[in-house]
């Protein structure tokens, strides 16, 4: 009774990732081709924001609009001397899309002509969000550090069409940034970022809590006497779903070396657990989101494990931090998970950027993945070590100072085109279905060990080779007759025959004892 209930589980469990898409394709041209940000549109696909050089001049503002399969609907770039790094985008009520950058903001319409834009002088946007009362607030940063106030926290609130109704400064006598903000559910807003200015020692990760009109209502930092979060780690905070918020950064100051760091904490700051992830190299969070079960997944990159250089570095835990899988995807060289979300069949769509697999400089690179963080190729199970932290929690007095900028309009020109490459297209588990000449696998499922049976004579040997999920063989031979294969110290799971004569023949095999 018991054999046959795991194998009933098995068997859903197998069907149900077969409904689940897996891919990883790469975007570009010969130039460079960043992507920042990413959200699920409401047609079921995804609007990727970044930086290109490859299209409409160099350094420019980067569109990109695939389907639900990562096939390209549209993509631009947009020359202008504004808005050049596509740090945050977000689709918007009436199906358009806001995008913040490097001294600008656009709204784009659904097929990414551009409705109006301006430019705000000295200002770095690191993070847009559309509004309750459907207008827009922005966060980044103001001013330099050389200058004797260095570098500043800004927010910035504008109305339905672009508008502004306040900004102010807030920070201290050293360096503070702001990497992201989200409206919270009293209407006011919750911003995080990293400050020089206050907290434990060197740089620390800072949070600040705001009213509707900007004023300040607490502030915390997190972290020890060494390096904790920075300007890179840009789609980190999520409200969660018990109005608290989550947290994802790195820390030089807990775990082994430099580490991926996730903070979980109260609607009022004060921190519910803390851990770190990683190996003895650097890992760090760049987005991380809460999922439908109640956990969380990130991605960002890690220095420990996978192909070699950084590599795609996937976590997804539990609701208390605890992991239930690590993945690691890229080759030898850099590869970055820059913004992950669910998708609708409940797997997980990554964006980041590729300097393994690319047509240029580097590629624009999408990684789709089962609900298991199981995709095409590329992979590698990490054997990450997580701890928890002694996170210092400080408050803070940050000052909150009104300033006025240059702002002026901003109307780039836009121009699309690219090469979509699927990088896992010899591995793609979809096209283990196609039946192209007469063999068959029995029993299946099985105990490790079945038959390889020749329905008809082929003129050449057979080429038998099975896989695991991480596309490793585990298993190859060639026959001409039937062939009874032992596997039995393979683990229970999903495996993937190839048989080639000319033609080829792909099954998938369950093993359950």
């Amino acid at each position: 009774m018991r054999i046959k209930l795991l194998t009933l589980l098995l068997l859903l469990s197998f069907f149900h990732a077969k409904s689940q898409s897996i891919f990883q394709k790469t975007y570009g041209k010969v130039q460079q081709d960043y992507a920042y940000a990413m959200q699920k549109t409401f047609d079921g696909g995804y609007i990727i924001s970044g930086l290109t050089s490859s299209y409409g001049g160099s350094n420019c503002l980067y569109l990109l609009k695939t389907d639900a399969q990562g096939d390209t609907l549209w993509v631009k770039g947009y020359a202008t001397s504004g808005i050049i790094y596509g740090y945050s985008i977000q689709q918007t009520k009436d199906s358009c899309y806001v995008v913040a950058g490097s001294n600008g903001i656009l709204k784009i319409n659904a097929q990414g002509n551009i409705i109006w834009g301006f430019n705000y002088s000295g200002v770095i946007f690191y993070s847009v969000q559309q509004t309750s009362d459907g207008g827009y607030i922005l966060s980044g940063t103001v001013g330099s550090s050389s200058s004797s106030n260095g570098i500043d926290i800004y927010l910035l609130k504008l109305n339905a069409i672009g508008a502004k109704q306040w900004s102010i400064k807030l920070g201290g006598a050293a360096d503070d940034i702001s990497t992201c903000i989200r409206q919270t559910i009293d209407g006011g807003y919750i911003s995080l970022g990293c400050t020089n200015s206050f907290g434990a020692g060197n740089t620390d990760i800072y949070l600040i809590k705001t009213n509707s009109s900007g004023d300040t209502l607490w502030t915390k930092t997190y972290g020890g006497t060494g390096t904790d979060g920075g300007t890179s780690n840009r789609q980190n905070l999520e409200i969660t779903s018990d109005s608290g918020f989550i947290i994802g950064s790195y820390s030089n100051s807990f775990g082994i070396n430099a580490d991926a760091y996730l903070i979980k904490t109260k609607a009022n700051g004060d921190t519910l657990w803390t851990k770190t992830y990683g190996g003895t190299g650097t890992e760090v969070i760049y987005c991380v989101k809460q999922t439908n079960d109640g956990g969380y997944i990130f991605t960002g990159y890690t220095g420990s494990f996978g192909a070699g250089g950084n590599d795609v570095y996937v976590v997804k835990t539990n609701a208390v931090g605890d992991t239930l899988w690590t993945r690691a995807f890229g080759g030898t060289s850099t590869d970055i998970g820059q913004s992950i979300v669910e998708a609708n069949d409940k797997g997980f769509l990554l964006a980041g950027v590729s300097s393994s697999f690319i047509n240029g400089n580097s590629d624009v690179y999408l990684i789709k993945t089962d609900s298991l963080g199981n995709s095409s190729c590329n992979q590698f199970n990490t054997s990450s070590i997580v701890n928890s932290t002694p996170t210092i929690i400080s408050p803070t007095a940050t000052g909150k100072i009104f300033i006025t900028l240059n702002i002026s309009s901003l109307n780039p020109t836009s121009k699309g085109g690219g090469t979509i490459t699927d990088i896992c297209a010899l591995n793609e588990i979809q096209s283990f279905e196609k039946q192209n000449f007469n063999l068959s696998i029995y029993p299946n499922p099985n105990t490790g060990t079945f038959t390889i049976s020749l329905n008809e004579k082929y003129s050449e040997k057979i080429k038998v080779t099975i896989s695991n999920v991480l596309g490793e063989t585990v298993y190859s031979t060639t026959q001409e007759n039937d062939t009874t294969v032992y596997l039995t110290s393979l683990p229970n799971g999903i495996y993937f025959l190839k048989a080639e004569a000319g033609k080829i023949f792909n099954q998938r095999i369950i093993i359950n004892r």
